[in-house]
């Protein structure tokens, strides 16, 4: 990717970003240079098969990737309205993650999980990038989160095979 840049942020020491503008991260471990890749980039981008959060406990064989980070609004769980900085008055922004899989036989998998977001940060900084040549089998898990109220999508990477 000629025209991507290379920032080392945390989640891998020399990560390809498409798009670094107005706190907004996304990476993709396909080859954008290739017509098929981006398509299916393009194509999940629009509409992917299958939610992570109705396949708990399934096995993905993960080929490919795309992350994406950026700002939104923070939305007061009890009321529903924007909340605003007491002090300024501006929107409160919080992170929003995305995070889309493909696997082996052409499906897309999509979550807004922060914690799949941390655990393909992780498997692309321990595993290198999922290809077609470098499959990553993980299975979609939940762990409790600190404050135990709610549980967190992961995933746990499974080569048992």
């Amino acid at each position: 990717m000629e025209n991507s840049l290379v920032l080392s942020n945390g989640i891998n020491e020399n990560i390809s970003v498409i798009e670094r503008e107005r706190d907004i991260l996304k990476y993709s471990s396909l080859n954008l240079e290739e017509m098929e890749d981006k398509t299916k980039l393009y194509n999940a981008l629009q509409k992917c098969d299958i939610l992570l959060n109705d396949i708990k406990g399934q096995k993905i064989n993960v080929t490919g990737v795309y992350i994406e980070k950026k700002k939104k609004a923070e939305i007061d769980e009890k009321t529903g309205e924007i909340i605003h900085n007491k002090e300024t008055g501006e929107v409160t922004l919080k992170d929003a993650y995305r995070t889309i899989l493909f696997d082996d036989e052409g499906k897309t998998y999509v979550t807004s999980s922060f914690g799949v977001f941390n655990s393909i940060s992780q498997i692309i900084q321990i595993f290198g990038n999922p290809t077609k040549d470098n499959i990553i089998h993980v299975i979609v898990d939940e762990k409790e989160t600190k404050n135990n109220k709610r549980k967190s999508l992961i995933l746990r990477v499974n080569h048992d095979e």
